[in-house]
């Protein structure tokens, strides 16, 4: 009589009790919408939702009716304990004649945050609930009666009503079991929960995470006593102890259920004895879930994609909000016609088994001195302490604009102990500047953890952290703490691990320079501390002393008496000392940071020689080589200086071997090659022991020979290795005799321009380029522990047409082949990562035209550097390309900058695991075919490894060829071979020409992304053919006297509940 029926709304605003349960039946049995409202909120958030929502009147009780706002305009607020209202009740037929209800009518309205700050309403359907009635009959609910001897069971209601889980305990009532709902204050205390499982023998459960932990506390699950057979967990994500600890408890059933609001309750399942780690599962029926790209296109397995959603479950929308419906409800590319999914937000990657691994909110990464750090994952480490409960991880910003990480835990742990063990699996910059012990983690009225109540940390210096000394000490001191917004700070204390970042490091260098305090950024970020940095800081007049260039004949390297003794000491009589090139010091790292693991950086470069070899005049053509270009000859050294040093030597011997294997057949021989390659890759060189080069030579017959040189890759680049060969073979038909060859520049030249170079500027272009990069662009996880193995490698020969057709594209375009193979490579990680933003390693020459000469110096010139591409989906190819050539084209005078700097100032740590490398190096054909002709050259070969997980060489040929090499200890053949493939797809899609979108590219073989389709669709289960309040009716008709929901002493059968 008062219009409630399909399509309309009721607000429900009744303290928890049977009467809640009630209500809800009572709505829906009327055809409408019910929408809770929960009296924990304040009256202006209620009052917002009364507005929005615009119900036809709100429900409630005289007690609860004083919490609501103040009626005003709004709807009638029925009061259902008033006397005039009972009235009208008792004097109300029995009889009701329901309305007929239809799959899509409104169900339930749940309001959810904002955004903006206005909150919400998300409209369910009837045919939703009835959809995951039927799922958890058959695939939660059946398995648990079946195992309890099918009885009726005991379920648990603790959720709040206002949050959509609820409906899963609900379900209960209508499959024919025994309802027990707690009081508002029962449900929130872990102790009386678990009190009252045992006591009232409850068998089914549905907490979150952040609730399950507190139980378990409490001995939920202790065999001693009583526990459910079934415990549900869902709203938020399940840390990997809770998951362990509940898959260990003998005779209980686990499901974590994942669903967003805008998808009735749940979409996703999974068993916990199915997986040893935390996933959401698979999907529930009549689901289809799919991982996309943001172009909409599957994501292959073990990638990342953002989670959609489409089926029975489908959300109508946000109520009255027509445009954020649009937004976030888009078509759905892979269903039906005219049918929609829903963007999640969430990302997840699909595991082997088919399992789906949640990994976040999109939007849930946060920024921390630059990088970007995924709380959860902070949140597992700290949970793995001994002696952590539960645990929490937020980002504070108590100080303005200084972010800081800060952890919460429960239980017997130490705060300083806590953080030393996370410093040893974590980096610096994940490891929280606080950790603060809790009784308890707090959560809201939704079981979720409350992040708002979690306490302020007071930070001040460190236990263990030395007071100051000295002016320089104290001066530091009081700027730290100004800067920082901190009580006190002891001289050992790390200014990141305080909550320092980049931003806050130039505050420090200008207020310390009020102090008459000399320091850089650079020094920040290296030494740290305040006792670090007092050392480190210059006054202002050695700072103008120290700003005096190498002069043009001046030392390179500027050595104290100490360091000029120490390497007079260990390299008597040296000819010169020399800084190091960019990549050189990155191979120096990588080459100290384990040297006892393979060294990938060792080439070996085999020629076959079909003469009979003068091994005297070959030898003799070494050591021309050897003095012409001394940089080849080279130590390399660091111990007691202020960085490492490359050290040429007056006198050197190249170790040389001759090995006679003219006794064995040719199988035998080729055997005994093999076998020496490997030995010979497996032994490193001692870089402080010159020269990093030794040569083999194999003699198979008189007229035939196998030349092995073997050298370190910190001696020179592949450019380098052409002219090296060139050169080698010109002075051995010459009988090593130097002038046959013009004078070269020496490769100090180089070094003396590399040290006048404006790095500040170099410096502000690559920040520039890089601004707005949020996360690294790795395909691997970062593993300092992995040691160094010899890449296997994926040969893509494109053929002649093709190439000619890439080529002719190219020139279409503007741009160069390596820009054109740059663009799809980019694409393809983009693939393998599911970024839209990445970088990847790319090797420029390096030589720079200002030195005379020097594209016929021999060493290294080579630098690796950050190669970003931004995606845009609506973007032609041919845009993609032009402008990403214009965007590096900028950067081309700073391509001497060491990749270190270029990541530091970055802020994002490391910037890429792969690496790309275009192989176009100006050969002088006529020297080469000459030197063949005249040496009997055969076959040659190459060998040499990389740390990166992937590299993709292109080596332009007239048939072009791309080479993938990986790591086989990160990726099988197999899968090497697949991410070959696919990147052989977009290669061919880019020599069918440029007006194509970048997003209508495809990244996968229909068979691969069919099958991935396949995976997420659960759709073709037989839906109930009436409504969830029919189906209640109909257990009500078959058990009318059996108990159906107990609250407190109230006790209400089926029929009474009816």
């Amino acid at each position: 009589e008062r219009g409630v029926g399909p399509e309309s709304v009721v607000a429900l605003a009744v303290p928890r009790s049977a009467e809640t349960v009630v209500a809800i039946l009572a709505v829906l049995k009327a055809g409408g919408a019910y929408l809770p409202l929960d009296l924990d909120y304040p009256a202006d958030r209620l009052g917002l939702m009364i507005e929005d929502a615009a119900p036809a009147f709100v429900l409630t009780t005289a007690r609860a009716v004083e919490l609501l706002p103040p009626a005003g305009d709004g709807p009638e607020r029925i009061v259902l304990d008033a006397p005039e209202t009972v009235a009208v009740l008792d004097a109300r037929p029995a009889e009701f004649a329901a309305p007929e209800i239809a799959d899509g009518h409104p169900a339930y309205v749940i309001y959810t945050s904002g955004s903006t700050g206005r909150p919400k309403g998300v409209v369910l359907t009837h045919g939703g609930l009835s959809n995951l009635y039927a799922n958890h009959i058959a695939e939660v609910f059946g398995p648990v009666v079946d195992a309890t001897g099918g009885r009726a069971l005991r379920a648990l209601h603790t959720a709040s009503f206002s949050f959509d889980t609820s409906w899963e305990q609900l379900f209960w009532l209508v499959a024919g079991h025994e309802l027990h709902v707690l009081d508002e204050v029962g449900r929130r205390d872990a102790e009386f929960v678990v009190g009252y499982v045992r006591e009232h023998r409850v068998d089914a459960m549905d907490v979150t995470p952040t609730y399950a932990l507190g139980l378990l506390d409490w001995g939920l699950l202790d065999p001693a006593g009583h526990r459910p057979a079934l415990l549900l967990l869902g709203g938020e994500a399940v840390p990997e102890a809770l998951w362990s600890a509940v898959r260990a408890a003998s005779g209980v059933m686990s499901v974590n259920l994942y669903g967003p609001t805008e998808y009735t309750v749940d979409a996703l399942a999974a068993d916990l004895a199915g997986s040893a780690t935390p996933v959401v599962g698979r999907p529930i029926g009549n689901t289809r879930a799919y991982l996309l790209d943001a172009a909409l296109r599957p994501v292959p397995a073990g990638t990342t994609g953002e989670l959609y959603l489409a089926g029975h479950g489908t959300a109508r929308g946000y109520l009255g909000r027509f445009a954020l419906t649009a937004e976030r409800f888009v078509a759905d590319p892979y269903g039906p016609a005219g049918s929609r999914m829903y963007r999640t937000g969430d990302l997840a990657r699909l595991r082997a088994d088919g399992e789906l691994e949640y990994l976040g909110r999109a939007d849930d990464q946060v920024k921390i001195r630059g990088f970007r750090i995924e709380p959860g994952e902070v949140e597992s480490a700290l949970a793995a302490v001994a002696g952590v409960d539960a645990a929490a991880v937020v980002v504070r910003e108590d100080t303005p604009g200084v972010k800081r990480l800060v952890g919460y835990v429960t239980g017997t742990a130490e705060p300083a102990a806590i953080r030393a063990e996370l410093a040893e699996v974590l980096p610096d910059y994940m490891v929280p500047a606080a950790v603060v012990v809790l009784g308890a983690l707090p959560f809201n009225v939704n079981g979720k953890l409350d992040r708002a109540a979690l306490p302020a940390p007071v930070l001040g210096a460190s236990p263990e952290s030395r007071a100051p000394s000295g002016e320089r000490e104290e001066a530091l001191c009081r700027v730290f703490t100004e800067v920082l917004g901190l009580r006190s700070v002891g001289v050992d204390d790390d200014f990141f691990a305080l909550g320092g970042d980049s931003i806050v490091s130039i505050q420090l260098v200008t207020r310390a320079r009020k102090e008459g305090l000399v320091l850089t950024p650079r020094d920040v970020f290296e030494q740290r501390t305040v006792a670090g940095l007092a050392v480190a800081a210059r006054t202002p007049d050695e700072q103008d002393a120290a700003r005096t260039a190498p002069g043009t004949g001046g030392p390179l390297v500027e050595l104290d008496e100490a360091g000029r003794a120490l390497l007079d000491r260990v390299f008597p009589g040296a000819g010169e000392v020399l800084p190091l090139a960019p990549l050189q010091e990155g191979l120096y790292f990588h080459a100290q940071y384990d040297d006892r693991a393979l060294d990938v950086y060792l080439m070996q470069n085999f020629v076959e020689l079909r003469h009979a070899v003068d091994t005297a005049a070959l030898r003799a053509a070494f050591d021309a080589m050897l003095r012409r270009h001394p940089n080849l000859r080279s130590a390399f050294w660091h111990e007691g200086l202020a960085g490492p040093v490359q050290v040429v030597p007056a006198t050197w011997e190249l170790p040389w071997d001759v090995r006679d294997l003219t006794g064995l057949d040719r199988a035998e021989q080729d055997e005994a090659q093999r076998v020496f390659s490997l030995e010979d890759a497996a032994t490193r060189f001692d870089l402080s022991a010159p020269p990093l080069m030794r040569v083999t030579l194999l003699k198979f017959a008189e007229d035939r020979w196998m030349l092995c040189v073997t050298q370190h890759h910190i001696l020179t680049d592949g450019w380098s290795e052409s002219l090296f060969f060139e050169e080698l073979f010109q002075l051995y038909g010459a009988g090593g005799r130097a002038e046959v060859l013009p004078p070269v520049t020496p490769y100090h030249a180089y070094l003396r321009w590399l040290a006048g170079t404006d790095s500040e500027a170099a410096l502000t272009a690559w920040r520039n380029h890089l601004s707005g990069l949020d996360q690294a662009t790795l395909v691997a996880p970062a593993d300092p522990a992995r040691q160094p193995v010899t890449a296997e490698v994926v040969d893509i020969a494109l053929g002649e047409e093709t190439s000619d057709r890439l080529r002719a594209f190219a020139r279409g375009c503007g741009v160069t082949l390596n820009t054109v193979l740059s663009a799809a490579w980019a694409l393809s990680l983009a693939g393998m990562t599911g970024r839209d933003d990445v970088v990847f390693g790319a090797t420029v020459s390096g030589r720079p035209a200002e030195v005379p000469g020097v594209d016929q110096m021999i060493g290294m010139f080579m630098n690796t550097l950050p190669f970003r591409v931004t995606l845009r989906p609506s973007e032609t190819l041919r845009e993609l390309l032009v402008r990403t050539q214009g965007e590096h084209a900028e950067l081309l005078p700073h391509h001497y900058l060491g990749l270190g700097r270029i990541q530091q100032a970055a802020g994002v740590g490391q910037l890429f695991d792969t690496l790309y490398v275009f192989r176009n190096t100006p050969l002088d054909d006529t020297a080469r075919e000459e030197a063949v002709e005249r040496h009997q050259i055969g076959w040659t070969h190459s060998v040499d490894g990389t740390h990166y997980p992937l590299t993709l060489a292109v080596t332009p040929d007239r048939s072009l060829e791309l080479s993938l090499a990986y790591r086989p200890d990160l990726y099988e053949r197999a899968t090497a071979e697949e991410l070959a493939a696919r990147l052989r797809l977009l290669v061919e899609q880019f020599a069918a020409g440029g007006a194509t979108p970048v997003g209508r590219l495809r990244t996968l073989e229909a068979p691969e992304r069919d099958g991935l389709l396949a995976l997420g669709d659960d759709l073709g289960h037989e839906l109930p053919d009436v409504s969830f309040i029919e189906l209640f009716a109909r257990q009500a008709a078959l058990t009318p006297e059996a108990t159906a929901l107990v609250f407190e002493d109230e006790r209400l059968s089926y029929a009474e509940l009816d």
